[in-house]
């Protein structure tokens, strides 16, 4: 685990609806699997998962209390899976899909899929990233999303 200051990760500019990279000012930390969170003084957490068709699934991410808002999540496909039935969810262990279900992605094209969310959890639980490939033999992407805990 390393603890960089002034990461750079994409951060979702409103005015342009668009996941722009930015330096963000705040401690970052980012995990043996590559999840990097950038939590600023008082703000919300900026986190981004990268993963792969061959990634363990689920990925877990950031516990959250109840009443902690994820207000906007993005995936952003680099390498499309090459089996069409693939998907990705993005929620919590007790609800995979509480934040964006399998079809707000296509894992076969290659894009970015973002969703404001302002999805509130219901439960103290632990974001999690559901990876279910098919029979894909590539595939790779990210999934960016910010929460206020």
């Amino acid at each position: 685990m390393t603890t960089p200051t002034n990461a750079q990760i994409p951060i979702f500019d409103a005015a342009s609806g668009e996941w722009l990279p930015q330096t963000m000012s705040g401690d970052a930390t980012i995990s043996d699997t590559g999840v990097v969170t950038v939590t600023s003084s008082g703000g919300p957490q900026i986190v981004s998962v990268p993963f792969t068709f061959a990634t363990p699934s689920p990925v877990t991410s950031l516990a959250v209390n109840a009443g902690s808002i994820i207000a906007r999540a993005q995936i952003s496909i680099t390498t499309p899976f090459n089996d069409p039935a693939a998907t990705l969810q993005f929620g919590t262990s007790a609800s995979p899909s509480l934040v964006m279900a399998a079809a707000d992605s296509v894992p076969s094209s290659i894009g970015d899929y973002p969703k404001n969310t302002f999805v509130t959890a219901p439960a103290s639980d632990t974001l999690q990233l559901t990876i279910s490939p098919g029979a894909s033999t590539q595939g790779a992407g990210i999934l960016y999303y910010e929460v206020k805990v």
